[in-house]
């Protein structure tokens, strides 16, 4: 089930990259011809199934993004970071394949050095190198649920929506389970007040899964039980502490 339809544009360009999604008639500010080379190269190589030399082609402008806008077809103009980001997240199986044994050492040794971190901002900021840069690693997907519950614990519930979304709309590959990141999501946005998205993410749910237990929220109740839970009368207004739910 794809939890979402389309990743939030405030995660990618307000959360992690820094960088709004726009639609710009000119004044363009363009990436330098050195830049735009590689990323044509990288375009080029993955229609090619060439893995190795695409990661190759854009692995300076992964590890330090340049400045710029990249345009697609539509018109939008996102953040070399952004667009390099999702192009990343779609690639195909054996070229995610590909990427984890290229970037699997780096990512590692920044998701290890965010859990030897004592400081809140530097850590969260490791995670977000990892979201970033390696997210179709073996941790990205560990660093977008890290950041979502961060969210949560700031207060700030319309964040992990956008994390969580990310990690089950294009983390394809995860090893977390899917229902439950599912369900902390469905949390999130009672908790954020977004009832037509909630209902919109429940009735999926309820589909998917009907019949099925689930182990969240500290016990182990059938599905429909525990979407009601975040439906029931007036949760969206009365939603119990998102934190005590995730057990944060």
């Amino acid at each position: 089930m794809r939890a979402t339809s389309r990743l939030p544009a405030l995660l990618l360009a307000s959360l992690a990259f820094g960088q709004e999604e726009t639609v710009l008639e000119y004044g363009v500010p363009t990436p330098d011809e050195v830049h735009l080379d590689a990323y044509k190269d990288f375009r080029q190589f993955v229609a090619q199934a060439d893995w190795s030399r695409a990661l190759r082609s854009i692995d300076e402008q992964l590890e330090e993004p340049p400045a710029g806008l990249l345009a697609s077809a539509d018109g939008v103009h996102l953040s070399y970071s952004e667009r390099l980001w999702r192009d990343l997240a779609g690639l195909p199986r054996d070229g995610r394949r590909a990427f984890r044994l290229y970037y699997d050492p780096k990512a590692k040794r920044a998701w290890g050095r965010a859990a030897e971190e004592p400081d809140a901002d530097a850590r969260a900021a490791l995670w977000r190198e990892v979201f970033t840069r390696y997210f179709p690693s073996s941790y990205g997907d560990q660093a977008a649920d890290a950041l979502a519950r961060a969210a949560v614990a700031a207060g700030k519930p319309g964040e992990a929506v956008a994390y969580w979304g990310a990690l089950l709309e294009y983390h394809r590959d995860t090893d977390l389970d899917r229902l439950s990141i599912a369900l902390d999501q469905c949390a999130a946005l009672a908790a954020a007040g977004r009832a037509g998205s909630l209902a919109e993410h429940t009735e999926a749910l309820n589909l998917r899964y009907a019949g099925e237990q689930v182990t969240w929220a500290g016990q182990t109740w059938p599905i429909e039980e525990a979407l009601a839970s975040l439906v029931d009368a007036g949760a969206v207004a009365q939603t119990p502490s998102l934190g005590a739910r995730l057990e944060l």
